[in-house]
């Protein structure tokens, strides 16, 4: 006889809250039974179904620390294709335009064509950033947040293992960090200000409206892969040469999110815990008080929802597949909290 699921448990196992389940009950895109007291079950079978369709018919991307000769497209648009040899060169070991700098190995390159890129390698610590940062750039994308695109490559001049790399964002511009351009306007230290709350008053206060929507919805992005490092040198501006802010540059920098330094125990602890107990910055810490904060602000950026599909498809290929199962429930139990999981 076939074993059966409560819905706690299967939810359990698929990554989603017993609400989804619920709701895919009604669509019919999980088939229920009901006991002889009218208490729903899930035949393990349907959950398997699930995981099956989710995790293996997805194309995976090397694991971390595989090493593989591939080529990446790095634009979108342009679909400019660069391999992975000898095609790039490294002009300086200093990220010199925009950033904070870190802690992590870091490269500016070019290409024969004068085309430059960042890089930057896995550390000690978060030997996990770089693949971090890619499916934190993916879900901003997804969530129709402007994000800054980074691929993985394998650049043996570099290193021997993936690094991170991403186009020269500054477009020729010149860039600040928003904590440099907070306290060239305003002539008040952000770092100075202890009240999240004043803080976040005084920042939004030198943005456009188009640029506090941007500003909001990088913060809605760090509450839903757990970002434990957003502060305001790794949030950059444009400025024209009269000083005036010519807008937010897309997001990046996020790579000290989705537990990249943390043993799995710990994203399953997060699971559990809400993600009430993450490490956020720059305004309030945990990540609810920083969005708790925002809805009092009255802030809500307009974002696209994603399905669980989408999340699995972005987040299994960069992980171990137990990894990867807990990511996929704490971003998904993040979306769904902010009414984004369709």
């Amino acid at each position: 006889m076939e074993n059966h699921l409560t819905p706690a448990q299967a939810a359990k196992r698929l990554g989603v809250t017993t609400h989804t389940l619920r709701v895919w009950d009604k669509e019919g895109k999980i088939t229920a039974v009901r006991t002889p007291g009218n208490q729903r079950r899930i035949p393990e079978s349907e959950v398997n179904r699930l995981l099956s369709t989710s995790y293996e018919n997805y194309q995976h991307f090397p694991a971390s620390g595989a090493v593989a000769e591939r080529s990446v497209n790095y634009d979108d648009f342009t679909r400019s294709e660069i391999t992975t040899n000898t095609d790039l060169l490294i002009i300086d070991r200093e990220l010199s335009a925009g950033g904070s700098g870190g802690n992590l190995p870091k490269w500016i390159l070019t290409d024969r064509d004068g085309q430059r890129f960042y890089a930057k390698a896995r550390s000690s610590h978060n030997a996990l950033e770089p693949e971090a940062e890619i499916c934190a750039y993916r879900l901003a994308w997804l969530l129709g947040i402007p994000a800054i695109e980074y691929d993985l490559v394998n650049l043996p001049q570099l290193s021997d293992d993936f690094v991170c790399i991403c186009r020269d964002y500054t477009d020729g511009k010149k860039v600040m960090s928003l904590y440099r351009y907070v306290l060239g306007v305003t002539g008040v230290n952000p770092a100075s200000i202890m009240n999240g709350y004043e803080k976040f008053d005084l920042v939004t206060s030198v943005l456009s409206n188009e640029d506090k929507e941007k500003h909001e919805s990088i913060l809605y992005l760090d509450y839903i892969v757990g970002n434990r490092d957003r502060h305001l040198r790794n949030f950059d501006v444009w400025v024209e040469a009269n000083g005036s802010m010519s807008g937010l540059v897309p997001v990046f920098d996020t790579g000290d999110s989705l537990f990249a330094a943390e043993p799995e125990s710990e994203i399953f602890r997060a699971c559990k815990a809400g993600n009430n107990y993450v490490h956020s910055k720059p305004y309030m810490n945990p990540h609810l008080a920083q969005l708790e904060l925002l809805r009092e602000k009255g802030c809500t950026p307009t974002l696209n929802t994603v399905s669980r599909s989408d999340i699995i498809n972005i987040i299994s290929g960069c992980f171990t597949r137990k990894r990867a199962e807990y990511l996929c429930s704490f971003v998904t139990n993040n979306v769904e909290r902010l009414g984004l999981l369709r």
